[in-house]
């Protein structure tokens, strides 16, 4: 039998394995979409979100919301943009970029800090940007 990906499975054991790895993935999937669900209908709940400041206080608005949030690889983006001979760009600026996306609206922010001023990839770093972005909740 060979996977959607071209390799061969060789014993009965390994067929079973494959097919629960399936069905996992399937209800990880269906679990995904129903918390996804189940933050649309609290916000519809709500009424509107326009009503809300985005940096409202944390923990005074009854919600249930699903964020998703990555880091994307460090970027180089132009600086002072005034085109001078060979050089079309004076100075690139290295920056690290964090996205946060609300999955129930869908709306994302994307935070993007100067090299200078990173301050890493660990769980406070996450914590600092989840509590700088959200409706209050």
């Amino acid at each position: 039998m060979h996977t959607s990906s071209g390799t061969l499975i060789k014993n009965e054991e390994d067929i079973i394995k494959w097919h629960e790895h399936i069905q996992h993935a399937k209800d990880e999937r269906i679990q995904y979409k129903s918390d996804i669900l189940t933050a649309k209908q609290s916000i519809q709940a709500l009424g509107s979100l326009n009503n809300i400041a985005p940096n409202t206080t944390a923990n005074t608005i009854n919600l249930i919301l699903h964020f998703s949030f990555d880091y994307v690889q460090c970027i180089q983006i132009p600086h002072l943009v005034q085109q001078e001979g060979d050089i079309y760009f004076k100075t690139p600026i290295k920056v690290q970029v964090f996205g946060v996306c609300n999955d129930a609206i869908p709306q994302q922010v994307i935070f993007l800090n100067e090299e200078k001023y990173f301050v890493g990839k660990g769980p406070n770093a996450i914590h600092f940007y989840l509590a700088n972005y959200g409706y209050g909740a």
